[in-house]
């Protein structure tokens, strides 16, 4: 028994040296860590984009909710001013005019685009 532990006091025991994990589970760490870094990344840049979708939506439903605003208010101005008496107009002859434009403009627009696209769908 004093062979085997010679220079070594009885307190003393040798130490193991901790084995180093084999080279494969380290790259395989590193891949799992850059697939994880590259999965973050894209999820950020998924939300990114989901935000942008969000607030170019809503200001296309702002656009849309103002062009229709503006056209209620053209349509009934020039209501009242066909129904009214000449005293309670505050509009001339030539804004009429440019209101009407305006108005059977986007009508005629609209109708327009209602027909072709039900010529081009084929119905």
């Amino acid at each position: 028994m004093s062979n085997e532990n010679k220079g070594l006091s009885e307190n003393q025991k040798p130490t193991i040296p901790k084995p180093s994990l084999p080279q494969s589970d380290e790259k395989s760490r590193r891949d799992a860590k850059k697939e994880q870094q590259q999965f973050e990344k894209e999820q950020s840049e998924h939300e990114r984009d989901q935000i942008t979708r969000k607030v170019l939506a809503w200001c296309m439903w702002g656009f849309i909710a103002a062009v229709f605003v503006l056209m209620i208010g053209s349509v009934l101005t020039l209501g009242w001013h066909s129904l009214s008496s000449k005293n309670l107009h505050w509009l001339d002859y030539e804004q009429i005019q440019v209101l009407k434009n305006f108005v059977l403009s986007g009508a005629v627009v609209g109708f327009g685009t209602t027909y072709l696209r039900r010529y081009i769908d084929g119905r």
